[in-house]
């Protein structure tokens, strides 16, 4: 998983050197993606944002695709430092 810094998130397969699936988080006006981890489970993330919000998303397989198709499912949790100025820095 690949978080860039104006909401793209893109699935990368390192053994096929390929992009599996580029998703778009809804970031507000100027906000970017700042930090980001990954759980050990394979399914979880959370990504934290310019203005102090934190996305908490959870990959899971599309049950209706023939192939490997994953939806994402996103959270946004507002506030998590005081105003929009303090950016999430680390989770």
């Amino acid at each position: 998983m690949i978080g860039h810094v104006n909401g793209y998130i893109k699935l990368v397969s390192i053994n096929a050197l390929k992009v599996n699936s580029i998703y778009k988080v809804a970031l507000e006006e100027d906000e970017t993606l700042t930090c980001g981890v990954y759980g050990p489970s394979g399914h979880n993330f959370a990504l934290g944002t310019s203005f102090g919000a934190i996305y908490l998303g959870m990959m899971k397989r599309d049950p209706m695709s023939n192939t490997s198709r994953y939806n994402m499912f996103l959270a946004r949790v507002d506030s998590v430092s005081h105003g929009t100025e303090n950016a999430v820095t680390s989770i």
